[in-house]
């Protein structure tokens, strides 16, 4: 599979492939994390489009009907009101095993509440416009607006718009360039496609097919700091989306949001992975890392909390070495099930809070997890320590031709080309090691000026 993305931030062009781990090493403000954060808009997008819609139509819907209802009680519209407002949440919970959201059907159910709301508004109009003045929103009481709304590619264009502006706010196209249209696509190994272009920092287009819908899960690692807030994430965290109260307007960043997910329930395996023997792979990655950090990370469902436990003693995640956590993020996802060969995992500068040693043994768990679980990953380092590990790690264990190293080439401080690097390193070590070639010749002149 590949990724492609052109006059995105700070790159004005990349081509990447993910066939197992790809590490991107350049310097700061290169664009560097912006490929990383759009792989992520882009299947998250992809996967949730259509839950997101629901969620916010159902909040719409429960908003008017609360009003509505009111007004119809006591009176023969008051039943109508009731069977509606089951017809919706039935056809809510129908629409999320359809492949797509089939728009007639709630067409037909604000059609019916219309026409209820005419008959109740007739009957006494001054007490409607006294209820409506109770309501912050009244545009949002307007069952014809909500009608306007269902038109399918309207929903997903919004959605792509909405995750990339979470990621990029108003900057998604390059500031620099005159041309402002840009787009990235990922296709994999199938040609499954999923393609999104902006213009001017909108959504201007999108093409994907309906079977690339949760073909792939993805986890995006920003900072191992982010579980000191778990708990934060848990009390915000929104209800169940089918939930019949009223959603809160309370969000959580999706990569955050995503993880927490996943590192704190279990995903089952079925009988093909019993057979393939993966149970015992993951086994075996999980003692490498309890063995690393002489301990054992572990989620507690009835404290709902992240403790970290070692030699018979637990201590709160708040309390452990950050380079810990780095570890602990893996072993989680590991003990939940949740890498294998439908995940890409995105990791943010992952040499940050380990010292060189425990970047070395990172690297390898990075090395024999993608390789055991056919896990795609997608990096960025500016460690020499940590890139040459990878390097290394991969002629070991026999893998080096599914890692791709990958460096950046800066057009005026403007934009950024990001290019497949030499095969011995050599361009990306260059630019790492300068800093000791500075200090080099700051010793030096101090020596002469002795």
């Amino acid at each position: 599979m590949n990724l492609e993305l052109k006059n995105i931030g700070l790159i004005k062009n990349a081509k990447l492939a993910l066939n197992g781990i790809s590490l991107i090493a350049a310097e700061n403000n290169t664009g560097k994390s912006t490929i990383g954060k759009s792989l992520f808009a882009l299947i998250f997008s992809t996967n949730n489009f259509k839950t997101k819609f629901l969620e916010d139509l159902k909040r719409r819907f429960s908003d008017t009907f609360s009003m509505y209802e009111i007004l119809a009680s006591g009176n023969k519209e008051g039943n109508n009101f009731r069977n509606i407002r089951k017809r919706f949440f039935d056809t809510l919970y129908n629409q999320l095993s359809n492949e797509n959201i089939v728009i007639k059907d709630f067409e037909n159910i604000f059609l019916e509440m219309e026409n209820i709301i005419k008959k109740i508004e007739k009957m006494d109009k001054a007490r409607v416009l006294n209820f409506k003045s109770l309501f912050k929103n009244e545009e949002s009481l307007s069952i014809e607006k909500l009608r306007n709304v269902l038109d399918y590619k309207k929903i997903i264009k919004s959605v792509f718009e909405e995750s990339f502006n979470e990621e990029f706010e108003s900057g998604i196209s390059n500031v620099f360039l005159e041309k402002k249209e840009s787009f990235i696509a990922f296709k994999d190994d199938n040609n499954a496609l999923i393609e999104v272009t902006f213009k001017d920092d909108k959504v201007n287009d999108f093409d994907f097919k309906s079977e690339i819908i949760r073909k792939y899960n993805v986890i995006y690692i920003e900072s191992p700091v982010l579980l000191d807030y778990i708990e934060n994430i848990i009390s915000s965290k929104n209800m169940n989306f089918l939930d019949i109260e009223i959603q809160s307007n309370n969000k959580v960043n999706p990569k955050l949001s995503t993880l927490y997910d996943f590192i704190t329930s279990k995903r089952k395996f079925d009988t093909i992975d019993n057979i393939l023997g993966k149970k015992s792979s993951y086994e075996k990655i999980l003692e490498n890392i309890k063995r690393e950090i002489s301990g054992d990370m572990e989620y507690d469902k009835k404290l709902k909390k992240l403790l970290y436990k070692k030699n018979g003693k637990e201590f709160d995640i708040k309390n452990i070495a950050t380079g810990i956590k780095s570890f602990g993020i893996l072993e989680l996802l590991l003990k939940n099930e949740r890498l294998d060969e439908k995940t890409i995992l995105i990791i943010d500068e992952p040499e940050v809070h380990l010292h060189p040693k425990w970047q070395i043994r990172y690297a390898e768990l990075l090395t024999l997890i993608s390789k055991s679980l056919k896990v795609k990953i997608l990096l960025n380092s500016h460690s020499p320590y940590f890139i040459r590990a990878l390097s290394i790690y991969g002629k070991k264990y026999e893998y080096q031709d599914y890692i791709n190293f990958y460096t950046s080439i800066e057009d005026n401080n403007i934009t950024t080309e990001v290019v497949e690097a030499k095969n011995d390193l050599t361009d990306i070590f260059e630019v790492l090691m300068e800093p000791y070639d500075i200090l080099e010749n700051i010793l030096d002149e101090s020596d002469r000026n002795e």
